[in-house]
């Protein structure tokens, strides 16, 4: 008797496991390149004020073809409005800190 298997639908291609996927992965700093086993290709770049890696181009590849159109959409929602808010705070945390270490200086020298 066969045991079931699990099985995957990730943007258009059905496969039994993740590896059946992916045809071939080209990382070329910045871009991340993905080409896809149904034929179609998924390509990231990394912003000039980005670190490029290639764990995230791949993985933001894949989140680029599982959501297809609403990518950017989601991303926003969950991912990129909340980091600026996250680089804000740490900003204004960092010059409370300043602001409090100058006063101890000036006062307690």
């Amino acid at each position: 008797m066969l045991k079931d298997r699990e099985a995957y639908w990730i943007g258009g291609i059905f496969a039994y496991s993740l590896k059946e996927f992916v045809e071939k992965v080209i990382y070329n700093d910045p871009a991340t390149i993905v080409f896809w086993k149904d034929g179609t290709k998924t390509v990231v770049k990394a912003s000039e004020n980005d670190y490029y890696d290639e764990q995230t181009g791949f993985l933001m590849c894949l989140a680029k073809k599982v959501f297809g159109d609403d990518f950017r959409k989601i991303m926003n929602k969950y991912v990129w409005e909340d980091l600026d808010r996250r680089r804000e705070e740490r900003r204004i945390e960092e010059c409370r800190t300043r602001a409090i270490e100058e006063i101890r200086k000036r006062f307690y020298g």
